[in-house]
């Protein structure tokens, strides 16, 4: 996988939104949780929406399993579903009983789709159910490829917390890197034969995409504010 202005496709999308992309592992909220002090209803609220918005995400992967142009691209996003279905929605789910138990249940009323969770799974979907594959893979990889990133400069530095370390530790491990690595080298060869115009589509939907993922974070942030106030509980 080549790197810099010059190399793949992925690092020129990352380049072209690096104003957002270089300021996510220092949010507010992922810094809170390397150093242990994010309140709990902070994270519960996250969590609760990040479970609100995996399914949607899932099924923008399963559009690109049903537009698939070969069985080895059938295969590897069916395994993309796989995980997500799998192992990332299983896992929100014991971090949001985890945080539960510890610190008590912050959310009285059912859990609704928020407008950012909303705004960014009905971009999502709306990709998935225009576009082409190369597209739903441009629209998907931020999510993965930034999680990985933010966990990774963290790992070193994070608390022995009894439910935000297993969110970098999930992150940060070496079988995650391997499904982001790969999602990066796929989406590289998928535009290397594209036309300039239809790579800066592809460039302006990672974009897109990438500015949602800031936005899903400030949610939870803001929510905390509103509905906790300064002196919110932590674990």
């Amino acid at each position: 996988m080549t790197s810099g202005p010059g190399g793949g496709f992925t690092d020129i999308a990352r380049d072209a939104v690096a104003d957002v992309w270089d300021r996510l592992p220092d949010h507010p909220f992922v810094r809170g949780m390397a150093d242990g002090t994010l309140p709990a209803p902070v994270y519960q609220y996250y969590v609760g929406q990040n479970l609100l918005y995996l399914p949607q995400y899932a099924r923008a992967i399963a559009c690109a399993v049903t537009k698939s142009r070969s069985d080895d691209e059938l295969r590897r996003y069916s395994a993309a579903l796989v995980n997500i279905v799998d192992v990332e929605i299983p896992q929100n789910e014991r971090l949001l009983a985890r945080v539960r138990d510890l610190s008590g249940d912050h959310v009285s009323r059912e859990v609704v789709m928020a407008p950012g969770t909303r705004n960014y799974t009905s971009y999502l979907l709306a990709v998935a159910g225009t576009a082409d594959v190369v597209a739903i893979g441009a629209a998907i990889l931020p999510c993965a490829w930034s999680y990985g990133e933010i966990a990774r400069r963290h790992i070193g530095g994070a608390v022995a917390h009894p439910v935000y370390r297993e969110w970098f530790e999930f992150f940060a491990s070496d079988q995650y890197a391997e499904l982001e690595a790969g999602m990066r080298g796929r989406m590289d060869a998928d535009v290397a034969g594209l036309d300039p115009a239809q790579r800066d589509r592809l460039v302006g939907i990672f974009g897109d995409a990438t500015r949602l993922e800031w936005e899903f974070w400030e949610m939870a942030i803001a929510h905390g504010r509103e509905e906790s106030g300064e002196g919110a509980g932590q674990v």
